[in-house]
């Protein structure tokens, strides 16, 4: 016979994450289907990741059958790796990120699923932007020559590739002790902290900061929208089946609104529209990925 203490702990028991498992799949073993792993890079927090996108999991399993299951990487290019290993079966990067995938891996692609849509227009492209502290005397990005700047991860759309064309095709370097930051949260609070003369992250995130003191000091050309893509080898069946569930979220419905804007207070759906060629020409406008100069640094450092 169980004991009425240990029937009632255990449940809270295995909820738990053990040591070192914080960053696995979330696991529910009741889908009758079989499971998908979607697989994120951080560009936030761990944190941060796991609220914003177990509500799309919880409500991909319910619309698909299949048991949908979150895995953040420990890096940007760790998650890249899993999808191009096909260890993961699903994932969201950005659009630089699935080009240059396109480009690299021609007999094993990944398959474009759904593409991110923003705002009341549904528009499939999204900005970077360069931030700086609202009392900063900086007007320009002119202004920022020799200046400390803190970059997101060097495989970032839009926390390192397209700002920094952007500040080189301006003519502006940075000072040799910008760094590289590991989200574009990381790079907000930097520059609000005053770590840093100016910084480089997604548009959304230095919209959430203006409110602290963050100030938008030029925004990136229109670029394609992030992406949700399948590993190579993936069934037919299980993409179509994420598709249209995808493309079923409608932002007039406030269950389906709340899974949208907890991603991004912008996010208003999916399409399938998008022709996975114009990430092949964004990567290559982005030219090839290589090790810029900028040291990693953590957060504080």
């Amino acid at each position: 016979m169980s004991h009425p203490f240990l029937a009632a702990i255990l449940p809270l028991v295995g909820a738990l994450a053990l040591p070192g498992q914080e960053g696995k799949p979330t696991r529910n073993q009741g889908s009758p289907r079989g499971r998908l792993v979607f697989g994120l890079y951080p560009s936030d927090s761990p944190t941060e990741m796991y609220r914003q996108f177990l509500p799309l999991c919880e409500y991909l399993t319910e619309a698909t059958g299949y048991q949908v299951e979150l895995d953040v990487a420990p890096s940007y290019s760790a998650g890249i790796e899993k999808i191009r290993k096909g260890e993961v079966d699903l994932f969201r990067s950005g659009a630089g990120a699935f080009g240059h995938l396109l480009l690299q891996e021609k007999s094993r692609a990944p398959v474009l699923v759904a593409v991110e849509q923003e705002g009341e227009k549904k528009e499939t492209t999204f900005r970077g932007a360069i931030v700086t502290r609202q009392d900063a005397p900086f007007r320009t990005i002119q202004d920022l020559n020799g200046k400390t700047f803190a970059f997101g991860d060097r495989r970032s759309t839009m926390a390192n590739q397209v700002p920094r064309k952007l500040l080189a095709d301006a003519g502006v370097h940075v000072s040799p002790s910008s760094v590289h930051l590991k989200s574009h949260d990381d790079v907000a609070l930097a520059v609000l902290n005053g770590e840093f003369d100016a910084g480089a992250c997604k548009a959304p995130t230095a919209e959430k900061y203006k409110d602290k003191g963050l100030r938008i000091l030029a925004l990136t050309e229109p670029s394609p929208s992030k992406p949700i893509y399948a590993r190579y080898g993936l069934e037919t069946g299980k993409i179509e089946a994420v598709r249209k569930a995808l493309l079923a979220l409608d932002i007039a419905r406030p269950e389906h609104r709340a899974i949208l804007t907890g991603i991004e207070a912008k996010l208003s759906g999916y399409s399938a529209a998008k022709d996975p060629v114009e990430y092949e020409q964004f990567a290559r406008f982005l030219g090839p990925e290589t090790e810029d100069p900028a040291p990693a640094a953590p957060p504080g450092k």
